[in-house]
């Protein structure tokens, strides 16, 4: 059955050419704001949303503010994999933004809540994905009313798909594999300048790995020529509940202080404004 949708209280915004109304880009420059931060991946499956549900959980035990949304319009399901499923409240496409800026404060009232964190989750399956203006307004009425938006921004390149969400500070993960780092490469080469230097990379195991195939963190910054800023292990207990939507389990030794380290990095980038200039 699919969800009925809901119209998130709105205000005007002025309007700008023509067309009358905000023009998408306009918005976009407007979620150039630096507390938002987008988790990204090379290629697909190599846990970018296990990486955004862990760096908001991190970002809400250091007593921030914190949404975490899902704009992984593919795949999708970030509320099951937390086990959210059953929780009443908005999804991606049941927002229903008219051409205005949306209520913040109304819109994370009505999300589901994983612990003090609300979580706007993507299901395609349920409906159609928003288009890119509900998108950037959704973004835009968020970072004004949260103190920091982690979103789960899928594969890239970003700056095609979703302005507002290049806009922030950038997580990436990088599969710690030889075909892994080799698609890091190509895809860091594309990578416009402007983004790069606001990009963090995060080292990933690659599934099911135990120690055979994993590059060492040394090796894949010396083949990229950049640094990792944590390198986080395969942990199959919690993979395998991320997987049966029983969410997701404190994190336990290294993975614990690899959270905690890119959390550092990721706070100390939002406080320089998104490590522009």
């Amino acid at each position: 059955m699919q969800a009925r949708h809901r119209t998130v209280p709105a205000v005007a915004l002025p309007s700008a050419g023509r067309g009358g109304g905000v023009r998408p880009t306009a918005l976009a420059t407007a979620t150039l704001r630096a507390n938002l931060v987008a988790v990204t991946a090379v290629s697909g499956g190599l846990g970018a949303s296990t990486v955004s549900a862990m760096m908001a959980a991190e970002l809400d035990r250091r007593d921030r503010r914190c949404t975490l949304v899902d704009a992984d319009f593919d795949g999708g399901g970030l509320d099951v994999l937390l086990g959210l499923e059953g929780e009443s409240g908005l999804r991606f496409e049941t927002v229903e933004a008219p051409l205005g800026r949306i209520d913040g404060g109304a819109l994370v009232h009505e999300l589901p809540q994983w612990g003090r964190i609300g979580v706007l989750a993507c299901n395609p399956w349920s409906g159609d994905a928003p288009g890119s203006w509900e998108v950037e307004a959704v973004l835009h009425a968020l970072c004004e009313s949260s103190q920091t938006v982690v979103v789960d921004a899928g594969r890239g390149p970003l700056g095609q798909r979703l302005p507002g969400v290049a806009a922030g500070v950038q997580v990436v993960a990088v599969e710690l594999s030889v075909l892994g780092l080799a698609r890091a490469k190509v895809w860091l080469e594309r990578v416009p300048g402007t983004l790069r230097k606001r990009t963090l990379l995060v080292g990933v195991h690659p599934h099911g790995a135990r120690g055979k195939g994993v590059v060492s963190g040394v090796e894949a910054e010396d083949y990229l020529d950049a640094p990792l800023e944590a390198c986080v292990r395969y942990d199959r207990h919690l993979h395998d509940d991320m997987l049966q939507g029983l969410g997701l389990r404190a994190l336990r030794g290294r993975n614990r202080r690899a959270i905690r380290r890119l959390t550092d990095s990721v706070e100390s980038m939002m406080v320089r404004g998104g490590g522009d200039g």
